[in-house]
């Protein structure tokens, strides 16, 4: 899998995300006779269809799927796409879900197993229940870690802890006391501090 290709350092092209897919399947899910195509790149951006369609296959069974492009790993929109799955799911007889996705956390495969929803994230992590197929492959780290741009110290958080402090230059202030006074999560004035 060294050979996957990342736009800059995330990948949050959704295209691109179904290309690595493809190229890289042997890798991902190392089963003999195991195949999945594509079959249909839905581009057009409509509440009440999938992003792909595509078949699996495995020793003469076919299933077919619908398929999601997890991009942003944000939990209102990985909860709206197991959402959407389940209810395309529910709508036709014999097909399944599958997420795919850059990386999915722990809490994220385990949320798409209660949820019923299939998953092949491009770090190596894949779930995939169906039929007489079932396939577990977790622990992979994740290969594409988002990066965060430094925050600004006059945004409007920051500037907070900023105002706070000059409002009273003789006390030493410190994380905790500081998150109390503007009410700000002591994890954001540590990084703050640290910047």
């Amino acid at each position: 899998m060294d050979n996957i290709n990342i736009i800059g350092n995330t990948m949050d092209n959704e295209l691109n995300i179904i290309e690595q897919l493809e190229k890289n399947l042997e890798d991902l899910v190392p089963i003999e006779g195991f195949g999945l195509c594509i079959e249909e790149r839905i581009n057009s951006i409509n509440d009440g269809v999938a992003d792909f369609v595509a078949r699996i296959q495995y020793q003469g069974q076919r299933y077919e799927m619908v398929g999601e492009m997890l991009s942003r790993n944000y939990m209102p929109v990985f909860k709206d796409k197991i959402f959407k799955l389940q209810s395309l799911v529910e709508q036709r007889q014999g097909i399944y879900g599958i997420l795919v996705s850059p990386y999915l956390s722990k809490n994220k495969r385990d949320e798409c197993k209660k949820a019923g929803v299939n998953f092949i994230d491009l770090s190596g992590n894949v779930f995939i229940k169906i039929g007489g197929l079932y396939v577990e492959r977790e622990g992979f780290p994740n290969r594409f870690p988002e990066q965060r741009s430094g925050r600004s110290l006059f945004s409007d958080k920051a500037s907070l802890v900023l105002r706070t402090m000059m409002l009273d230059k003789t006390e030493a202030w410190g994380i905790r006391q500081l998150a109390g006074k503007t009410g700000l999560d002591p994890g954001f004035v540590s990084r703050l501090a640290r910047q």
